[in-house]
This record gives C-alpha cells, structure tokens and sequence, in this order.
C-alpha cells in the first residue's frame, strides 16, 4: 500500500504526485531534496502487488543510473486539501491576546506614573503609554501575520525573535530611566 494512499491529511507538494492520470495510487521522490544536488530526476515507485511486496528504490542511484540527455514529461500534481484544526487558529488568538494582556499592564503602570507623579515622573509615564502602545500594534501585526499565514497553509517560521527582543531592551531603558529621573532629584 503507497505510503499517503489513505491518508486524509496527506498534502500533494512539488516532486510529490498521489495520483497519476490512470487514477492509481502512487509514492513520488524527487532526488534533489539533499543539498547539492543539482538533477531533477523524479522516481516513481508502483503500488505493492496484493501477494508480493513492493521494491525499494533508492532516489539517489536511480537518479544517476538515467540517461543524462532523457527527461520525464512533467507529472500532473493533485491538489489535496489540508485541514487545519480550529485550535491553530485558537493558540494564535492566544498568543493575541497575552500580547495585549501586557500592553494593558503597561499602560497601567504609565496611567499611576502620569496621574500621582511630578513633572519629571510624567515624562517617564508618558513613554510608558508609548511603549504600550507600540506593543498592542506589535500584537495585532503579529496576529494578522500568523492568521494569514495559517490560512495560506504556510509551513514557514510563526515565531518572531526580533520583535519581542526589542520590546524588552525599551522596556529595560524606560525602567531605567523612570529610575533616573526618580533619583535624580
């Protein structure tokens, strides 16, 4: 039995074909999926015979063992939809709104700094309402990105080391200088 045969969640990806135009059932590999590797030989293993098991072709040697002036005429692909759990799009919403649970902490804390302190201890606040502010946008890019992302069924990175690693570097330089300007006087 080919290996995505029965497989509901199976995707059909460039060099992968679930079905030829006869309708039967077959595994494509395609060599050049090691780097350095420069061929586009694709190799076609049938699907097992009901008594006798099927033959293991390595994609390499069966590469390099074609004539090099051959060439295969191209594969019609099968576009196979891809579900996607509803709670991909729940832990995207999550990670929303933690985003938006620490603006709202520090917009918090630059409303005490702008309502009980001095002039000086306002500036400080005020920054703070900037830095919140700069955070709820961050989260809402983030959410939109990933959200589009999910939908498009893009298997690229969901993380982001940038952004939240310059949101803690201004959020340590406002501490500071909250602490500056306290002690300053």
């Amino acid at each position: 039995m080919p290996k995505f045969q029965n497989n509901p969640n199976a995707i059909a990806t460039k060099g992968n074909s679930l079905m030829t135009k006869s309708n039967e059932p077959v595994f494509t590999e395609t060599a050049p999926l090691l780097p350095n590797s420069s061929s586009n030989a694709t190799t076609v293993v049938p699907p097992p015979a009901s008594s006798s098991k099927a033959k293991q072709i390595d994609p390499l040697s069966a590469a390099e063992s074609q004539p090099v002036g051959t060439s295969q005429a191209p594969k019609k692909r099968l576009a196979i939809p891809v579900r996607v759990e509803p709670k991909v799009f729940f832990a995207n919403e999550r990670t929303f709104l933690s985003w938006l649970n620490v603006s709202i902490i520090l917009g918090t804390i630059s409303l005490g700094l702008v309502s009980f302190g001095d002039r000086n201890v306002r500036i400080a606040g005020y920054t703070f309402t900037a830095l919140s502010i700069l955070t709820m946008f961050y989260s809402l890019y983030m959410y939109q990105k990933r959200a589009n992302m999910i939908l498009a069924r893009d298997p690229g990175p969901y993380d982001s080391r940038n952004g939240p690693t310059i949101l803690v570097i201004l959020l340590v330089t406002l501490v500071a200088f909250n602490f500056y300007i306290r002690f300053q006087n």
